[in-house]
């Protein structure tokens, strides 16, 4: 399958500018490598904690050096400047890896935008045990501020169920399940997969606590955003400093 001409690729930092106190989640890429470096030139060497939401590949023109960038910055995040890199899977690569073993994955992965260039990396640098050791779930250590407010910081590619503990989701709920709902008032979700009309993210304040939807349209649009966000201690430190 040809890629979709992307004439204009963006990396976006929304929110405020990284620091050694702030984490950064990074949506859906889709082979979308200039976006990535965008996004990699506002963000490194600036000591924050960088999170990728999952779907590296597909669609997009360079899953590959999309690939070889994620698996380089989880490799040694410090020599980029980092606090710590971590990448978690998506649908996306939940597909090629069942595509390797069943050939209706298979289909269903080419199907999806599936992408030889993609598949021929992974084989070429042995990287599939890599690919299927990504988390599905990031929590934050810290406590971070959104809109003024004091939250925990949960990701995950798709989605998460308030029904389960956070040691006790579900892969098909993680990776796949589309009905956008908050874990907890006091806890910011931040979620890709489902595209967002206007290549932004959205903030869906549900009954059941505040989530960011950040897949902001990759091939679709050009745009990739990495959403930024200051750790409540960064903010302490300020204030005893005035």
């Amino acid at each position: 399958m040809n890629p979709p001409h992307v004439s204009l690729q963006r990396g976006v930092v929304w929110g405020r500018q990284p620091d050694s106190h702030s984490v950064v989640v990074v949506g859906d890429l889709h082979g979308l490598a200039g976006a990535l470096k965008e996004i990699l030139d506002r963000t490194c060497f600036t000591g924050c904690t960088l999170v990728f939401i999952g779907d590296y590949i597909d669609r997009g023109p360079d899953g590959d050096e999309v690939l070889h960038a994620v698996r380089s910055l989880t490799a040694n995040p410090s020599a980029y400047g980092y606090r710590q890199v971590v990448a978690l899977r998506g649908n996306h690569e939940d597909m090629i890896l069942r595509a390797r073993h069943d050939s209706h994955w298979r289909d269903c992965w080419q199907a999806n935008g599936g992408r030889r260039k993609d598949w021929n990396w992974l084989c070429g640098h042995q990287a599939w045990d890599w690919l299927e050791s990504l988390p599905l779930l990031y929590q934050h250590p810290e406590e971070i501020v959104f809109q003024g407010r004091r939250h925990h910081l949960i990701a995950s590619h798709a989605t998460v169920n308030r029904q389960y503990s956070l040691d006790d989701q579900k892969e098909e709920d993680l990776l796949w399940r589309r009905e956008v709902a908050g874990y907890s008032h006091d806890t910011l979700c931040v979620h890709g997969h489902t595209v967002q009309a206007g290549g932004v993210p959205v903030l869906q304040n549900t009954p059941t606590g505040p989530v960011l939807m950040i897949d902001t349209g990759s091939v679709k649009t050009g745009i990739v955003t990495g959403a930024s966000f200051p750790e409540a201690r960064s903010l302490r430190l300020l204030k005893s400093r005035d």
